[in-house]
């Protein structure tokens, strides 16, 4: 994978791109990440995709300066600002993301879908990404409250320390406002207003994003494709980057066919 930075908006946001050389012709693929993450949780996976696969860090995350956003919305206005900045030839494109950034991702597909955007968004691809978002729903006002503590609790529900330590390192500021913007936050009609082809990839083991709310997220989209990944967590893309690399290469290839 390859780093870099793009200005755009007075902002200064880091990027990854994918590593392998770009097979013709596939649409160009964005991810956000979840709550407190970076770009970089998505590199094991990125180093599976090609050069039109990139992972953003969100204002306030990882290399990208600001203040972290506090309202969905806001992150909807900058991908909408983002995609044509990066790519600006692609006629189609597909977004996706990881726990809060798919629902982020799907609610930005479900405005380009409303609004027309160009790039038009093909389709959408969430990796633990469920109907409810439980996490934000359960620790948004200790993460303002009693930062520490979180991450007490989540230590004792055996969150992995790498896990834990990127978000001492996101902070939080960070934690909270992604938190507070996942905070019953319901992805269902968003699902509904997209209608194009989704890809969904749940971990069996997944305790935030469990499969039985994953398959009530799918079954509100239309032409969905739903994975679930035997003894996988709730970041599929560290703990089984190579099957859901398959996954995802065979969803872009067919959004690139309009085949999905």
């Amino acid at each position: 994978m390859s780093a870099q930075m793009v200005a755009l908006g007075g902002r200064q946001l880091g990027l990854v791109r994918g590593r392998l050389g770009e097979p013709p012709p596939l649409v160009p693929l964005l991810l956000l990440h979840g709550a407190g993450g970076a770009a970089r949780n998505f590199g094991s996976l990125l180093r599976r995709l090609p050069s039109t696969a990139a992972a953003l860090d969100l204002p306030g995350h990882g290399r990208s300066g600001g203040q972290p956003l506090v309202r969905l919305e806001q992150v909807v206005e900058l991908v909408r600002e983002l995609l044509p900045a990066l790519w600006p030839e692609a006629e189609r494109v597909v977004l996706g993301g990881h726990s809060l950034g798919g629902a982020l991702a799907l609610a930005a597909a479900a405005r380009a879908r409303s609004e027309g955007w160009r790039p038009e968004v093909a389709g959408f691809v969430g990796l633990g990404v469920a109907e409810r978002l439980a996490l934000g729903e359960r620790y948004a006002e200790l993460a303002a409250r009693d930062f520490p503590r979180l991450l007490e609790v989540l230590a004792h529900q055996g969150v992995p320390a790498a896990t834990l330590g990127q978000l001492r390192q996101a902070g939080p500021a960070a934690v909270a406002a992604d938190l507070r913007m996942a905070h019953g936050h319901a992805l269902g009609p968003d699902a509904e207003r997209f209608g194009r082809p989704a890809l969904l990839v749940a971990g069996e083991a997944d305790p935030i994003a469990p499969p039985a709310s994953v398959r009530a997220l799918a079954a509100r989209l239309q032409q969905v494709r739903l994975v679930v990944l035997p003894g996988v967590g709730h970041l599929p893309m560290v703990e089984a980057p190579e099957a859901v690399a398959r996954e995802v290469l065979s969803f872009v290839r067919d959004c690139s066919r309009g085949a999905a």
